[in-house]
């Protein structure tokens, strides 16, 4: 019965995200929050557990079977300092740094052309920080938007400290074989894993399209979304305001011409009041 129940869970939260990513482009609203998909393994816990056995200290270089490569450092049985990995013709696939199996600094990801394709921007001692707020969940005593955020939503606030809601995938993969997902990411780019479980956005956020035209494009502050943000979609593009993660404010559509034709008004909650279409000339 246990095992009926989790199946049943894992399959709803797949459908979910593949739901979401769907209706983002179908409706004419900004993109919503990114959906956590699960890149591994699933957990009771709050956050994940590691996803890979590796050795306990020094380099790790591997070249898999298709000829994608990858390269890093290990300390402790994680990965610990500079990483990357290649496509097959030798051109870079990502990039970046880690402390302790979390990533630190910018995390950049390229398709087999050479077109970098999404853009991160980490801190590892932040999520250490906040991970620890989030676990006491004392009930006055806090410092980060995102612990009360938690508060206010449980579970569905962690999602902002997995690796799920930093590159959402379409399908799940779930695997402790770093050679493996390499494998996967070098022959389908498009629905990018990394290599970490939890992860914390604080800095610079960017997606491309493949020819090299940004598709969102902000700022995160302490794990959440905060300022003003940039989406392109097939109706043209979004531009508005984020505070804590949520809309708020105006949030204006430029139609593919460049003309604004809809502003969408949200309050401090992030619920719609109202809306205004223009005149197009």
């Amino acid at each position: 019965m246990k095992k009926n129940l989790l199946l049943f869970f894992m399959t709803g939260v797949i459908f979910q995200g593949v739901f979401a990513q769907h209706h983002l482009h179908a409706s004419g609203n900004p993109p919503k929050l990114p959906v956590e998909i699960s890149v591994f393994t699933f957990s009771h816990s709050l956050f994940k557990s590691y996803p890979f056995s590796l050795g306990n200290e020094g380099a790790l270089q591997f070249v898999t079977g298709n000829g994608a490569s990858f390269s890093g450092e290990t300390k402790k049985g994680k990965l610990h300092g500079g990483w990357q990995s290649s496509y097959a013709n030798g051109q870079l696939l990502d990039q970046g740094n880690l402390v302790k199996g979390v990533p630190d600094g910018e995390w950049k990801v390229w398709n087999a052309a050479g077109q970098l394709i999404a853009l991160r921007t980490y801190n590892a001692d932040l999520f250490q920080r906040v991970k620890r707020e989030v676990e006491l969940n004392h009930p006055k005593n806090y410092s980060y938007a995102l612990t009360a955020r938690y508060k206010k939503e449980g579970r569905d606030a962690v999602k902002f400290l997995q690796a799920g809601s930093s590159f959402i995938q379409q399908r799940a993969l779930r695997t402790n074989d770093i050679a493996e997902l390499v494998e996967t990411n070098s022959s389908d780019p498009a629905h990018y894993h990394p290599v970490f479980n939890d992860c914390l956005h604080h800095g610079l956020y960017m997606n491309y399209f493949d020819n090299g035209i940004v598709k969102d494009s902000g700022y995160y502050k302490e794990g959440l979304r905060d300022g003003l943000w940039i989406h392109r979609t097939a109706d043209g593009m979004w531009k508005g305001t984020y505070k804590n993660g949520i809309r708020y404010n105006e949030w204006k559509l430029y139609n593919t011409a460049g003309k604004l034709s809809l502003i969408i008004f949200y309050n401090k909650q992030g619920k719609e009041t109202g809306r205004k279409k223009m005149g197009l000339s």
